[in-house]
């Protein structure tokens, strides 16, 4: 069970990351407003789900070292 919470930990991280990029990342100027938009919201929205997940791998660590 540890190896697979932290493996889902890993996986949060690095979806935190791209996150991270995406949110930072510029589109060409070519490409409009809303492509900038999609880039930073998209970017915002897997930032918000991972730190959800990683507050569930939390939740689900606390749980099972109890049980």
């Amino acid at each position: 069970m540890k190896i697979m919470i932290s493996l889902q930990k890993v996986m949060a991280i690095l979806v935190l990351f791209c996150g991270i990029i995406l949110t930072i990342s510029e589109s060409p100027i070519e490409e409009g407003l809303s492509t900038q938009m999609w880039l930073t919201f998209g970017g915002i929205a897997l930032v918000l789900l991972s730190v959800g997940w990683l507050w569930l791998i939390d939740k689900e660590e606390v749980f099972w070292e109890v049980k």
